[in-house]
């Protein structure tokens, strides 16, 4: 069989450990990841410092977390991608508040078992650091697969499961000439619609926005039906904070987002009628 691999993507680690890596932030509100640009690019990593340059990519597949396991837009516009799959955990609060991903390991061991079990490729790559993840290490390399960690190196510390990294037969790391070109910040700094009025205010917003974003950034804001992105959200609730005649919460709030989304629309229209 030829060298055929896949690669499996914990997204939570990625946004993580690749956010403090390239952005030393952490704070998935506060970075931005061109998945289109990235997926290719790592591929291309794995086949050249472990297959030669050679080997068969036949697809990635890429877990993440979301309220009540339900695919947001981010999600949708992935699973767009070619020779993507999404697999979508549920996100929790824990105790403390936080959000935790539950069900995403699982997903992770599930697709790695199965691949093997069908002999479908010959080298697995996976992007996490979960010692729950090692089963899956395992039961993989009983049925002839090799497994490549592939681990972010952090600022300080450590964010890879030590038994994780002895299960797997490498560990390869992934370093900025891979993560720094797809990782950025959001940039609102030119975003200052000027007006007293909460709706127009959201709507402003999202024309100024959207007007900076190109390719994949922008088919996930304007894919937003129901709900304005994180980052984005966090940016609008700050900015109505400020000094300004309404405030940062209730109505207000609300109707500045009902202006953003309808925004939204109207571009999402006009970028179609140019398709």
């Amino acid at each position: 069989m030829t060298d055929r691999y896949c690669v499996f993507v914990d997204a939570g680690y990625l946004y993580k450990a690749g956010g403090q890596a390239s952005l030393n932030v952490d704070d998935r509100a506060s970075q931005l990841l061109d998945v289109e640009s990235f997926v290719p690019a790592l591929s291309d990593f794995c086949s050249r410092e472990v297959l030669g340059g050679g080997g068969s990519w036949l697809r990635t597949y890429w877990y993440d977390g979301a309220p009540w396991g339900n695919p947001q837009p981010i999600h949708e516009e992935i699973g767009l991608l070619p020779r993507v799959k999404t697999r979508i955990g549920r996100l929790v609060r824990d105790d403390a508040g936080q959000f935790q991903q539950k069900g995403v390991d699982s997903l992770i061991v599930r697709d790695l078992v199965i691949l093997a079990e069908r002999t479908a490729i010959s080298t697995a790559f996976l992007l996490g650091g979960d010692e729950d993840l090692r089963e899956g290490v395992r039961e993989a390399q009983d049925r002839g697969v090799e497994v490549v960690l592939l681990g972010i190196e952090p600022p300080k510390g450590s964010n890879l499961s030590e038994t994780l990294v002895m299960e797997a037969d490498q560990l390869l790391l992934v370093g900025q000439e891979v993560l720094g070109p797809h990782f950025s910040k959001p940039n609102f700094s030119t975003v200052a619609p000027r007006t007293t009025d909460p709706y127009e205010f959201g709507h402003r917003f999202a024309e100024a926005y959207v007007g900076t974003l190109q390719g994949f950034e922008r088919r996930v804001v304007l894919r937003s039906r129901r709900w304005v992105p994180p980052h984005i959200d966090r940016a609008i609730r700050q900015r109505l904070s400020g000094p300004s005649a309404y405030g940062s919460t209730g109505p207000d709030m609300t109707s500045a987002r009902n202006g953003f989304m309808q925004a939204c629309k109207s571009l999402r229209e006009a970028d179609q009628a140019v398709i």
